[in-house]
This record gives C-alpha cells, structure tokens and sequence, in this order.
C-alpha cells in the first residue's frame, strides 16, 4: 500500500484549483473504471467544473466506465436538499453529464451513468475508486463534498490510498449502492480487516455496519496510551461520548481537538429538550473545556458553508477519517469509514488538527 500527502484544507487558506488538481490528477490516471459516491456535487466555478467534468468525458471517450452516484434528496422531485447540502447536485448532473450545454462538448446520455440513491437516511459518502478490481486498485477518499464552499471554506481532509484489497471493500459497497439504488440493506457484514498491500487498517460501511463503526471509534479512543486528537462536525455518538468521557475523567491521555460551534449547539439545543439526553448534554459539557468550537457561520441554504466538516481521530500511532460524522444519524447512512495504523500517517494528521485548534482557538 502507498499513499500520497494526505490533502489538508483549512477555511479560506486554499484555492479551488488546489483540490481540483488532485482529483483531476486522481481521474485521469484511470484505465479500466471510476466510480464515485458522493453525497454533495455542485460545482459553481466554470473553470473549475470543467476541468473535472472534462476529465471525466475524457475517460469515457476511452472506454472507460464511469459511473456517479449521488443522494437521491438532491433530484427535483424532493424538493430542497437537506441541511447541510443545499439544492443542486441533480441539475449540476444532469446539466453536464445528461446532455448538451454552451461550454462543454456534446455526449451521448449513457457515456457517463449516473444513478440518485434513495433511502430513508442520505447517501453520504465521499469517495472515488479507480480501477477497483485491478492491480493498480485506489480510492481518494475522506470528508470532502465535491462543492466550492467544501474545497475552499470547509475544513476538510482528503486521502488516496492504493490497495487492491482495500478497494475490493469500496467496490462491494459502491455496487450493493448502484444496483439497488437504495441504501437499505447496504453495507451489511461490509468490514474487515487488511493486513495485504502494506497496509494494517481496518474499514466498514454503514448502514448496514454503523453501530460497528461508532464501536470502533469508542475503541480507538479507550485504547489510547498518550494522545487523542479529534476534528468533527459534531460529537453526539452515545457510544463516542462515553468512550471520550472515560478518558477524561481517568486524565491519562491528552485529550485535543475541534468542533463546529453552530451545528453542536443544535444538536445540544435538540437534546435539551429531552429528560433522556441529560447525561449526553453534561458529557458535552464536559467535552467543551477541552475542545475548541469554530465559530462557523450558521447554515442558511444559499449561504456561506464554512463548517469544522472533518470526521476524524487520531489517537497515538492510528488515525479514523472517512464520512462518517460522530453522530448517531451516520449509523443509519450510507458511509464509510477506515482505521489505518501508520506512525507516519498519524503524525501528519496530529500535526492538522493542531493547525486547526491554532486556528480557531
């Protein structure tokens, strides 16, 4: 297994074309197949939707499969998109890869498929994979939508690994999501471990894995020996808050880390409402003495997203990201999430989450 830089962004400290060279890079080296799951595409910048739009036609003129699924909330006949993606990925899809327009050359409706995924929760994921069943396996995957807000005033993290039997996991749980076009019953017994590749992690999707998944976060968190740095939208996961709160009242391990203001205090705000959240809102307490709030601005549909959007944990030489936010909603979505075990690796993302409490402190 190898993995390039991870790719850190910080609100307003990058340019678009920052991330839209590493995924157009990511899409142009595929031979045989690239599938992406995302849960938000909109890409606003002219400049910046066609070189990806580009690269994508580009593949398909070779007789490479391309295949895009998206979260069916965003197509017309539900109306708005759900906080936090507002409307317009199914117009942006349908717009450039469905027909004709003044800026992009003609093509054939099936050159890129497409497919809106239904269900009862979102279609959440963020991740590409190129080449799948090959040797030459990779997936780019991490917190990052596909939007302009996302790659230049969200706090995002954004990893490419290259592993067969990694993407062979990806492959399942993209296939399990296009054919059904549906999340129910994806992901279920979706997990493992790797130990090939050179790569020591461990990956599982939900719905069908998601209360696996939070125990694995509570895992990782109990386990620690020294440090737990975390960067998330939000931490609400019965499950993560207890494991977080063991650690702190024991006191033995460095607790760190950052969340978004705004969206945790609607979910406090929520929860106080209810004589059963008692415990969580006194563990949040807790939690804010240790942690930093980003003071985002608050959701509006049409306005600024500049969200704390990472879902990620590092605790001593191991690291969690993927899409799956800290909360109990990501049980019941589709998402995907992956432990990798690399000294390396960690420290680069112990060092981001630093720059991001330096930030926002």
């Amino acid at each position: 297994m190898s993995y390039q830089d991870p790719l850190f962004l910080i609100d307003g400290q990058q340019k678009l074309d920052v991330m839209t060279g590493r995924l157009t890079e990511f899409i142009e080296a595929a031979k045989t197949s690239l599938h992406i799951a995302i849960y938000d595409l909109r890409l606003k910048d002219p400049n910046t939707a066609k070189q990806i739009v580009g690269a994508l036609k580009a593949l398909t003129k070779k007789g490479v499969e391309v295949q895009i699924a998206y979260d069916h909330r965003n197509a017309p006949k539900f109306g708005l998109g759900d906080d936090p993606a507002p409307h317009g990925t199914h117009e942006f899809v349908t717009e450039h890869f469905k027909g004709t327009d003044v800026d992009f050359q003609p093509i054939g409706w099936d050159d890129v498929a497409t497919e809106s995924i239904a269900g009862s929760k979102l279609m959440h994921n963020k991740y590409v994979i190129r080449d799948g069943h090959t040797e030459d396996a990779a997936v780019l995957m991490g917190s990052t939508n596909f939007t302009d807000d996302a790659w230049t005033r969200q706090d995002n993290n954004v990893l490419i690994l290259e592993s067969p039997q990694l993407c062979a996991y990806y492959e399942t749980d993209f296939n399990e999501l296009w054919a059904s076009a549906d999340i129910y019953n994806t992901g279920v017994n979706d997990y493992g471990t790797i130990s090939r590749d050179g790569l020591n992690a461990f990956i599982a999707f939900s719905p069908g894995e998601g209360r696996r998944i939070d125990t694995e976060i509570a895992e990782l968190i109990l386990n620690a020996q020294d440090s737990i740095h975390i960067a998330s939208m939000v931490i609400t996961s019965d499950t993560i808050l207890n494991a977080l709160s063991q650690v702190l009242e024991v006191g033995r391990v460095t607790v760190r880390g950052i969340f978004d203001g705004p969206e945790m205090k609607t979910s406090e705000s929520q929860m106080q409402k209810s004589a059963r959240s008692e415990t969580k809102v006194k563990q949040i307490e807790e939690l804010r003495k240790v942690l930093e709030a980003k003071k985002s601005t608050p959701y509006k549909p049409e306005g600024v997203h500049n969200f704390m959007h990472n879902k990620l944990v590092v605790a001593d030489d191991v690291i969690l990201t993927g899409s799956h936010n800290f909360s109990l909603s990501a049980e019941h979505n589709a998402e995907n999430a992956i432990l990798v075990r690399d000294g390396n690796l960690a420290e680069k993302y112990r060092d981001y989450v630093e720059r991001l409490i330096k930030q926002y402190s």
